[in-house]
């Protein structure tokens, strides 16, 4: 069953997965982190239990979409630092070449996500 937590959490997963790559509107990459990412987000046993594995993608460094009907927005540095909120859940971590991780929170669940970039 769907409950308002498992979907915050589902969101903020599907958030954080997009905030990890941005691609030019040529399509060619304009930094380490463009190009797609699969993103899966996993929540700490005490509080709730849902896993989530979504795919996504980031243009520019700024992380925008709409997941679950809520709006994601949020952002990548240079260095590879994500902040994402997707309505009441918060992200946070960084991505590397090929991986990423980091921690999300929403007001009744937390956890930690990973990143893999997509091959091909």
């Amino acid at each position: 069953m769907l409950t308002r937590a498992s979907l915050q959490s589902g969101l903020l997963l599907v958030a954080i997965a997009g905030s990890a790559l941005p691609l030019s509107s040529a399509g060619q990459a304009r930094s380490p982190f463009d190009g797609r990412w699969s993103i899966e987000a996993v929540a700490d046993p005490s509080r709730c239990s849902v896993r989530y594995t979504v795919a996504v993608q980031v243009a520019n460094g700024e992380i925008s979409g709409a997941y679950f009907g809520a709006i994601a927005r949020g952002a990548v540095d240079s260095n590879g630092k994500l902040i994402l909120r997707i309505d009441m859940v918060r992200a946070n971590g960084a991505l590397a070449a090929s991986t990423g991780l980091g921690r999300w929170k929403s007001p009744t669940c937390n956890g930690t996500w990973t990143a893999r970039r997509a091959q091909g």
